[in-house]
């Protein structure tokens, strides 16, 4: 993790939702300004305040990904650049007929389960890229039902420089 210069964000694998909190800002918020209207004032969340409280850090260059044509933006079969990345392969994931290119979080959370002792390098590199996938798809750029990650940020894990 200290290779990835990441972890720190292991730190949010514990944190804890307030419902009470949040049902309340939820009320406060105003979509037609994007701002909470609070008792003193309007107040806005912005990405310092983000980076701020959960430690990350905002200076280096931005991330995306490509959604769709992985062969085509990356040079890699899709399926085992995902088998050689992760340490296996994940089921087929399929809505409406279509082809989805992601995986389930169960799925990455039954890889890193059961690290065994005395693991070679190369398994624990493959541990942490699918923690590190979990923790992307589940915190940092999570979607609505937080059940499975885009295969978008796959190539954040090839190379940790």
């Amino acid at each position: 993790m200290r290779e990835t210069r990441f972890e720190h964000a292991v730190e949010l694998r514990n944190f804890m939702f307030d419902g009470c909190l949040i049902s309340a800002f939820v009320e406060w918020w105003r979509p037609e300004t994007h701002t909470f209207h609070l008792s003193w004032g309007e107040t806005s969340i912005t990405l310092q305040d983000v980076a701020y409280h959960i430690g990350l850090r905002t200076a280096d260059e931005s991330v995306g990904g490509c959604n769709r044509d992985f062969q085509l933006w990356h040079q890699h079969p899709t399926w085992e650049w995902v088998e050689n990345l992760l340490g296996a392969m994940p089921p087929s994931q399929k809505w409406g007929g279509k082809q989805v290119f992601a995986v389930r979080m169960m799925w990455l959370r039954d890889q890193v389960a059961h690290i065994s002792d005395g693991a070679a390098s190369e398994t624990l590199r493959q541990y942490i890229q699918c923690y590190l996938m979990m923790l992307i798809g589940g915190f940092l750029f999570t979607d609505k039902s937080a059940t499975i990650v885009p295969l978008r940020w796959l190539s954040l894990l090839e190379d940790f420089d």
